[in-house]
């Protein structure tokens, strides 16, 4: 919630007082230019959170007799004459993904690329991303007071990304090889993954990798291979769902409420991340041939 309401929010409103805000202005802020069209258009699913956020932010305010006018976000009384309706706008698409047998030989395409060169953050943070099957701002913009290489868990803070809820994310071997790798591990503040002259790893580079490594995948995509690859191996339904940090059905949402504070079914899912990880780390643990031995008789003086 808190990284829409700064990215598209506040830019618009957040210096005004909350009883001098009308409906223009939540017009103005779902209809700010995305890409090639609007906010609410070119990331619909974003921007109808977005008004839900505003919209229950107005009526606490209301509640709390901080705003005296009438809720100006609401959508059945208001937003509906002007906006379009979600029905016509949203369309459920699915992100490209790799086959999860690709996997494999694209992590050993990307550790290729690193070899030669040293590190590249831009790589660790989408290797990252993979194995811990995390969305791009989430892998690109994680902290290092998020990490506790003691514990070998990622703990992801409620609000600062999509999640609503804290999640603990269990991290495999590899993961915190590349964690450690990263030149920002030396003091371990500050932002894990960043580029050469300290800058943020943009989301579109991230996303265009593997493109331009031939597979017609983007970053997000990894998160569905994951899921195929989960249902593939026949694993705990809950426990797949939960790495990926789901709560959208009322058993995992008791699930949550049973083990609350993101550390629900933590072995369940680390088994789950272990395996994963080895599988795509495959062709890059795996030995070559053996090389016969042959031993060299120390030949006799004449």
């Amino acid at each position: 919630m808190q990284q829409l309401l700064r990215d598209y929010v506040y830019p618009h409103i957040g210096t005004l007082r909350i009883n001098d805000i009308d409906k223009k202005h939540i017009v103005a802020i779902l209809e700010q230019k995305s890409g090639t069209s609007t906010f609410w258009r070119d990331k619909h699913d974003a921007a109808k959170r977005t008004q839900n956020y505003m919209e229950n932010i107005f009526n606490q305010s209301i509640a709390l007799d901080y705003r005296t006018a009438s809720n100006p976000a609401i959508w059945r009384v208001l937003m509906s004459e002007v906006l379009p309706s979600p029905k016509k706008v949203s369309k459920v698409t699915q992100r490209p993904a790799i086959h999860h047998k690709q996997l494999p030989q694209f992590v050993k395409i990307l550790i290729e690329l690193i070899a030669p060169k040293g590190s590249r953050s831009d790589i660790h943070c989408f290797l990252f991303g993979v194995l811990t099957v995390a969305r791009s701002n989430e892998a690109r913009l994680v902290d290092w007071d998020e990490i506790d290489l003691r514990e070998k868990v990622w703990r992801m803070p409620a609000g600062k990304f999509k999640s609503e809820k804290d999640w603990v994310i269990p991290l495999a071997r590899e993961t915190i090889k590349i964690l450690k790798a990263q030149p920002s591990a030396k003091y371990q503040e500050g932002r894990v993954f960043s580029t050469r002259d300290c800058g943020k790893i943009g989301d579109k580079k991230l996303s265009s990798m593997p493109k331009a490594l031939g597979f017609d995948a983007v970053f997000n995509g990894f998160r569905r291979t994951f899921r195929t690859w989960c249902q593939n191996k026949k694993f705990n339904n809950e426990a797949s769902e939960l790495a990926m940090k789901h709560l959208d059905t009322s058993r995992l949402k008791q699930v949550y409420i049973d083990d609350p504070g993101g550390k629900a079914m933590p072995k369940e899912r680390r088994i789950i991340l272990e395996k994963y990880e080895r599988k795509a780390f495959k062709l890059i643990q795996s030995p070559g041939p053996t090389a016969k031995v042959v031993e060299l008789r120390k030949r006799a003086n004449p």
